[in-house]
């Protein structure tokens, strides 16, 4: 599979696949050492059309302010059943508002608005995707990662009910989804 981890950072954070037939390329805005290619979310990506297997955006999407021209750009360099993943920082969590550079936030619902199911959408230009798999993840510190066992199950069973009524009492730190383009 081919492989492209935007917003890739250091080396130590860069993708890492269970296949080591896969090809893995980082691509960030700055000279770090797992990027293979430079270059700025904000503009057109330099690859063909149909390029990647897999498309991973790691806390990337909540610094991006053309969001909606880098979904179209994702979709387009995506195979027809290619994949995108991604995780951004949940909308309640602290992690979304310390960061000055953060441009948006994610809810457990907001990425419903890229299907095609969803009546008014227009913000891709009749590009659509499928969301196959999402979740609230409760931490991301490996400190706190023994929480996930007893708090994760709980909130993905209920998370529209979670999310109305007690997002703001405990709060998530992320939301992972993975979605498919639907060419």
């Amino acid at each position: 599979m081919k492989i492209l981890d935007i917003g890739c950072g250091p080396k130590i954070s860069k993708y890492k696949s269970n296949n080591p037939k896969d090809k893995v390329i980082g691509l960030d805005k700055f000279h770090v050492s797992g990027a293979d290619v430079i270059a700025d979310l904000e503009c057109p990506l330099p690859f063909k059309d149909n390029s990647f297997d897999v498309v991973n955006a790691s806390h990337v999407l909540e610094h991006i302010e053309n969001f909606f021209e880098l979904l179209s750009e994702i979709y387009r360099i995506l195979k027809p059943n290619g994949t995108l993943k991604i995780k951004a920082p949940y909308f309640s969590s602290p992690h979304a508002f310390t960061n000055p550079t953060h441009k948006r936030f994610f809810t457990y619902t907001t990425f419903e608005f890229f299907e095609e199911k969803y009546e008014e959408n227009q913000y891709c230009n009749g590009k659509f995707y499928k969301i196959i798999n999402r979740k609230l993840n409760f931490s991301f510190n490996k400190k706190y990662a023994s929480l996930n066992k007893i708090i994760n199950p709980l909130v993905n069973r209920f998370p529209t009910i979670y999310q109305h009524l007690f997002s703001y009492i405990i709060p998530c730190d992320e939301i992972i989804v993975e979605m498919k383009p639907i060419k």
